[in-house]
């Protein structure tokens, strides 16, 4: 249920902060005007470090809050691989922020762009500790079996069944 309404949180949050991303920023005077026609790379390469990061942050964190969703559905059912995805989910986002905090502290502007990269280091980082223990849980004692799997007889008659109701 943590990594459920912890990935649910945290995709619907990061796409409202990407939203609301532009505020951050200081005004182009050029905007106005319109920005001259040139290549993504050409566009990314123009942002500093600081804003580069704060991009992928949100995109990882909306992928990765769906993909923990996933995984949180997988662990509530007993799946075998959840608690595994959710480390591989967790653990490179929580990385990941810490080198996006260290970045700030060294180069970047700390007055507006420090509060949230360590909310979202401090829960990524969270997260991969639960997904750790989690991991560590189903190493030492296995969920079982699911019963819910088709024998292949019970998949021909489905598949048999679909073809003579389709044509």
């Amino acid at each position: 249920m943590i990594f459920q309404t912890a990935g649910l949180a945290l995709c619907l949050g990061s796409c409202c902060i990407g939203s609301f991303f532009s505020l951050l920023q200081s005004p182009n005077p050029r905007a106005a005007d319109g920005p001259p026609a040139q290549t993504v790379v050409a566009a990314w390469s123009q942002f500093p470090l600081h804003q580069k990061f704060a991009a992928v942050s949100m995109l990882g964190s909306c992928v990765g809050g769906l993909g923990l969703l996933a995984a949180g559905i997988g662990l509530q059912s007993d799946r075998r691989g959840s608690a595994r995805l959710a480390c591989i989910i967790s653990l490179p986002l929580a990385v990941f922020h810490v080198a996006y905090v260290c970045v700030l502290l060294v180069q970047g502007p700390l007055r507006v762009w420090l509060a949230a990269p360590l909310l979202m280091t401090l829960v990524w980082s969270g997260l991969a500790l639960l997904a750790l223990l989690s991991w560590a849980e189903h190493r030492a004692a296995p969920p079982p079996a699911s019963q819910h799997v088709l024998t292949a007889d019970e998949l021909a008659a489905l598949e048999s069944r679909s073809r003579r109701r389709h044509g």
